[in-house]
């Protein structure tokens, strides 16, 4: 589809504003960026929470309330994200053995997947789409001087890839037909011209083509800066989002826990240092500093410490109780050292129950980001094949399975004495293997054959012979 299909003979600004025409509202990025700042919630806000009005000798004055807030937005987000992308996204493929050369398209992919860090970029896709509910990625091709050899064929272009993210200030567009195809998609955004001074941009994608227009300075109209032309025929664009960002359940419970603990910081603050209760009359108090400093009171007057008798278990447990609320509803575990300590999880097994629901929550999440992953590699196939004529005919015979693998502390002595005692007590791999996945050599062959000559050398200087029984 061409641009102008879109509206024939429409006016650009009348074009930009169907094309602005998404089915649901941009999210409120000001608003979405307050939850995310501690130093933005409503408990630091004065107009919600004032200080303490008092009456002095001189007049009306007031006391500065305790003021705690917490990152909890941050953490359930950036935890989420751990265990989602905190190990490479799998690829799972069936090629045939004779297949070299869907093995040579799959190589290629890899390889581009791995100079563009996507490892790092997946991890920054969640944590978007959880923050500010939506993202894209754009993916194209550069020009180079001298070929490059990267994806294991020589190549006049390097593969590329941009985010849009609303962090920044950009607006998405994107648009679906009738049928559920993604048909275009356009992103707004500002840049800086040469004396500072921002210029709105309006940018257009679709499977034929991307136009840049610019707002005019002049009359404040928009004009074309740019326009590409994609051959291959498909919009280069991967979009994903959620209906709402990750924290949105426990909203409530974390400005509640707020509230709390400042209400209880100020109590602590009031009761933090001795006062003394006098039933009388006081003559004279000891002096400042003063050693066994003595009160003195009128006949029959009686002083003494006000303690903190009842200690503040309801305080305690309401906290408890709103904080394990939040991370049951955002399958958010508690993995600090003195809960892993409390509940024994030392053990694989014990660790796999702490992990159960957020690995369930992962698994939910597919819902997303396999779709995503899978447009993602469609793409890159089909620029592959712009820059390599071998890969043009057979993109369509490699299919690719994304697989998420959630995060998991490994406990392999805890796996090896389980199948070790299944097997009963046979070995459970070969000797090679074992060395290979020691991690120590690089070359688990030659080790493998110098230690046999080692154990051979040993055999032959045993002088006293075999052991008698």
């Amino acid at each position: 589809m061409k641009i102008n299909d879109i509206s024939p003979g429409a006016k650009v600004s009348d074009l930009i504003k169907i094309l602005k025409n998404r089915a649901t509202p941009n999210p409120d990025i000001k608003k979405l960026k307050k939850q995310l700042d501690p130093k933005q919630h409503d408990i630091h806000d004065h107009a919600i929470r004032p200080d303490k009005p008092i009456k002095t000798d001189k007049g009306p004055d007031s006391v500065k309330v305790a003021r705690v807030s917490l990152a909890l937005q941050k953490k359930i987000i950036g935890l989420g994200a751990a265990f989602a992308f905190g190990n490479p996204v799998k690829l799972n493929a069936e090629i045939e053995q004779n297949r070299e050369d869907l093995k040579s398209l799959l190589l290629a992919l890899k390889k581009v997947l791995k100079r563009n860090k996507t490892l790092s970029l997946d991890r920054t896709i969640y944590k978007t789409i959880s923050s500010y509910k939506e993202v894209a990625e754009y993916w194209y091709l550069v020009p180079v001087d001298t070929k490059f050899m990267g994806y294991g064929f020589a190549s006049k272009y390097k593969l590329r890839v941009t985010l849009f993210n609303p962090k920044d200030g950009t607006k998405l567009y994107p648009i679906w037909d009738s049928t559920g195809d993604f048909v275009h998609f356009s992103r707004e955004f500002q840049r800086n011209d040469i004396d500072g001074k921002p210029v709105e941009y309006f940018e257009t994608f679709t499977d034929e083509e991307r136009v840049l227009w610019k707002k005019s300075n002049t009359d404040q109209d928009w004009v074309q800066e740019s326009k590409s032309i994609f051959k291959y025929k498909k919009m280069p664009i991967v979009y994903g989002s959620q209906e709402e960002v990750e924290y949105y359940d426990v909203e409530d419970l974390i400005s509640e826990i707020e509230t709390l603990l400042s209400n209880f910081d100020d109590t602590i603050a009031y009761h933090a240092w001795p006062k003394i209760f006098v039933n009388g009359k006081v003559v004279g108090f000891a002096k400042k500093g003063e050693t066994g400093g003595i009160i003195e009171g009128a006949p029959n007057t009686e002083a003494k410490y006000l303690s903190w008798d009842h200690a503040p278990e309801s305080v305690k447990l309401s906290l408890e109780t709103k904080l394990r609320m939040i991370n049951t509803l955002t399958s958010t575990p508690d993995v600090s050292i003195e809960s892993m300590k409390s509940i024994g999880a030392e053990s694989g097994f014990a660790r796999k129950m702490l992990f159960m629901e957020p690995h369930l929550k992962v698994r939910d999440k597919e819902e997303i980001y396999i779709p995503y992953m899978e447009r993602r590699y469609s793409i890159i196939k089909t620029l592959l094949g712009e820059m390599n004529n071998k890969f043009k005919s057979i993109i369509d015979d490699l299919d690719i399975d994304p697989e998420l693998t959630p995060y998991m502390i490994d406990d392999e002595e805890g796996a090896i004495n389980l199948m070790t005692i299944a097997t009963g007590g046979k070995p459970i791999v070969s000797q090679k293997t074992a060395i290979r996945l020691s991690g120590l050599v690089e070359d688990s062959d030659a080790e493998l054959t110098q230690l046999k000559a080692e154990d051979k050398e040993s055999k032959t200087l045993d002088v006293y012979g075999p052991p008698v029984e």
